[in-house]
């Protein structure tokens, strides 16, 4: 029986009526002020409308929206629990708040939580439920299995749920997904969330897709997450079923911590993942194996292939009990033909082992216009190959990379290891590709070069002490720099670079994972001027570096909107975008000069 409560307050008042008989007559009028109402739930079955008015919900046993009914709550309700007590869906569950009238589910206890939202057996027959503008928190799942794994939610074999712009924070599995667990072909759209501090003590701290699982997971803040023991403290998609593809696209991934040693930001098991246009930055995973930033690994057969492309992989760091792991950057052991590592800066990242930037075991991926630099390991401070693995590079930077105090950019440590490498700039060019002991370098070594890049702004050291995110990895056009126009457009290339630019310009491409197009670029020298804008993409902030002061900077929209104006701005000092929409802006200097920026 769902009961109603009301509390008050009471404000006394003193009125003076009458003398009577010499005798002075008071009346004292208490006056009752409404102050809030709330509806109790002891558990059982809910449908309908949860609304404001009768907000707190306070939930007194496990609920449950029953098959083919629905229950909608409203903005700004709050949805308290009073025990570990689960919230199961059947049917349909509808909570779309506001930007300023959240809904908030919650624990009045945190340290004994509540068993999250959980889609278990739930008809495809139903229609979507989404959640928008929610608040989850304090949600644990530390029962006996299956209420093991799903903080906040937990959802099996059931693709119509939408999550978005929504807060999911403090949450804890005993198993999997601290914060989002689906398994067993669950696709749920996952975008526009922040998802921070949530911890698994198996895998996936923030979330967790498993078997047939093919999740979009969109342009969400996934930070500050743990994984204890197994992989992926960020996110950690297991298909051990091999035919789900998960889309990994535009997020913010940091902070996240691997103990397990696998995948510190992501740890993706798969033959047709998409991780693209993502900030994958001071990630950690310590313990077997590796992978700082991003740990993936192949499983079965066939596949469209596991595709890397335009993201920016800086400062992340492992630290590993094996000897022979590593991969500061990426750990990579997928053989996939179509496997492709495209477009993506590589900066200042560090291991205890091998491979710095990556550390590839049995994988031969395509690789073509990457920036990697300043990364640093104990072998191949750039790249690691191991167990015959032979990837083909093309239009790449290897700058900067140490290992063991020497300027090592790739390491081949067995015979069967010998990639091929096209119109790339190796720095010390052969000498820079180094074997182990009595093992031979027999790949393609073809029109390279040996000079340095001249990145407008690079990292001022070697590996993750040195912040490679924001600094600007673009290359000089006004000296220029000889990593410019080096390439026939008839080279395999994707049509944008890393930027959001067009890949060809003047009839050539250039290396690396930036292209130098002057105006309709934005990061180099127009006409006698010489800016650069940094970071590409950008996040938060950008900051300005020219020698000719700016009186004016306007930034417009794709619809040529002003969103943002400036009369002054300082050499280097910070522009808060932070509330900007991702996209592609033009950004106008002194009233003459623009450039094109884009902000993820």
């Amino acid at each position: 029986m769902i009961t109603k409560s009301f509390n008050f307050y009471s404000n006394p008042s003193i009125k003076f009526i009458s003398i009577k008989n010499g005798v002075l007559i008071f009346v004292f009028v208490m006056t009752l002020s409404y102050i809030h109402s709330q509806t109790n739930i002891p558990g059982g079955l809910v449908e309908g409308t949860w609304t404001k008015s009768n907000s707190p919900y306070i939930i007194e046993g496990a609920i449950l929206v029953a098959d083919t009914k629905s229950l909608t709550i409203e903005p700004g309700v709050k949805v308290e629990f009073q025990g570990d007590y689960k919230f199961s869906v059947l049917g349909q569950l509808i909570a779309i708040g506001t930007v300023n009238d959240t809904i908030t589910f919650t624990a009045s206890n945190p340290s004994l939580g509540w068993l999250g939202v959980r889609f278990e057996n739930t008809s495809s027959t139903n229609d979507t439920s989404s959640f928008s503008y929610c608040k989850f928190e304090y949600g644990k799942a530390n029962w006996p299995s299956p209420l093991n794994s799903g903080g906040a939610f937990f959802i099996e074999g059931y693709s119509k749920v939408n999550i978005s712009n929504s807060l999911i924070e403090n949450c804890y599995a005993e198993l999997n997904g601290g914060g989002i667990f689906c398994d067993n072909g669950s696709s749920p759209n996952i975008k526009n969330n922040t998802i921070r501090n949530n911890t698994a003590k198996g895998g996936g701290g923030g979330i967790y897709a498993g078997a047939l699982c093919s999740p979009v997971i969109d342009n969400n803040n996934i930070s500050s997450n743990v994984a204890l023991e197994l992989s992926g403290a960020g996110i950690y998609t297991y298909d051990s079923g091999g035919s789900g593809s998960p889309i990994i696209k535009n997020n913010k991934i940091s902070f996240n911590i691997c103990d397990g040693g696998r995948g510190g930001g992501i740890r993706v098991l798969s033959k047709s993942a998409s991780i693209t246009g993502n900030i994958i930055t001071y990630n950690e995973a310590s313990g077997d194996i590796g992978g700082g930033g991003l740990y993936i690994t192949k499983v079965g057969t066939g596949g469209t292939g596991n595709i890397v492309s335009h993201n920016v992989i800086s400062n992340n760091k492992t630290f590993n009990d094996l000897d022979e792991y590593g991969g500061g950057g990426i750990y990579w052991s997928s053989n996939g033909a179509n496997d492709l590592i495209s477009n993506n800066l590589i900066s200042n990242n560090s291991t205890s082992k091998d491979g710095g930037g990556i550390h590839f075991f049995a994988s031969s991926p395509t690789m073509i216009n990457n920036t990697i630099v300043n990364n640093m390991a104990r072998n191949g401070g750039g790249l690691f190959c191991k167990n015959s693995s032979d990837p083909n590079i093309s239009n790449s930077i290897f700058w900067g990379n140490e290992a063991s105090g020497s300027r090592n950019q790739i390491y081949l440590e067995d015979e069967g290891s010998d990639p091929n490498i096209y119109y790339s700039d190796i720095e010390n060019g052969l000498l820079g590709v180094q074997s182990a002991q009595n093992t031979f370098y027999l790949g393609e070594y073809l029109n390279n070069i040996n000079l340095d890049p001249l990145f407008n702004n690079p990292s001022s050291g070697v590996g993750s002490n040195f912040d490679g995110f924001n600094s600007d990895w673009t290359l000089n056009s006004s000296v220029p720099s000889p990593c410019i126009n080096q390439i026939s457009p008839s080279s395999n290339t994707s049509q944008f670079d890393l930027a959001g630019n067009p890949r060809v310009h003047e009839n050539f491409i250039d290396m690396g994972c930036y292209e130098s197009q002057e105006a309709t670029l934005g990061l180099k020298r127009i006409n006698e001027n010489t800016f650069s804008i940094y970071p590409v993409p950008a996040t938060d902030y950008l900051r300005i570096k020219g020698k000719t002061q700016i009186s004016s900077l306007v930034i417009y929209n794709s619809k040529g909107q002003i969103v943002k104006s400036y009369s002054k701005i300082n050499n280097q000092e910070k522009i808060d975008v932070s509330n900007l929409e991702s996209g592609i802006y033009l950004i106008r200097l002194n009233n003459s000069i623009s450039y094109k920026i884009l902000k993820r």
